[in-house]
């Protein structure tokens, strides 16, 4: 069952630091559409998933990465509100983003990748 998320973006984060389109891991676990990291002041970061299109799964949650893989070390971004829509998240201070290379779609009870966006 798709479900739909149509949250507006936060005032204040205006700048784009990086950029990325989701692609699905396989024919059959499809995610589409933008990932964004964008900047507010003082050093503040937010994860942008604009119109994110993503295969039903339980638990899927999004993960900020530096390789398109999961693993110890990448940033945990929480649930998946919804299979369809736009949304934000905030990034925790200290996390160096220039280390951080992918978002990643992420089933969790059953350790099963969805999708990643490079982020550039």
């Amino acid at each position: 069952m798709q479900t739909r998320a149509d949250v507006e973006g936060p005032r204040g984060f205006a700048v784009l630091v990086k950029l990325g389109t989701w692609q699905g891991s396989d024919d059959f676990r499809f995610a589409r559409d933008l990932a964004k990291i964008l900047a507010g002041g003082g050093g503040s970061f937010l994860q942008r998933l604009e119109e994110l299109d993503v295969r039903n799964g339980p638990d899927i949650e999004v993960f900020l990465s530096a390789d398109t893989t999961y693993g110890p070390g990448d940033i945990p971004r929480g649930d998946v509100p919804a299979t369809t829509g736009s949304y934000s998240v905030p990034i925790p201070a200290g996390v160096d983003i220039d280390a951080v290379r992918h978002a990643i779609a992420w089933c969790v009870p059953f350790g099963v990748l969805f999708g990643t966006a490079g982020l550039v």
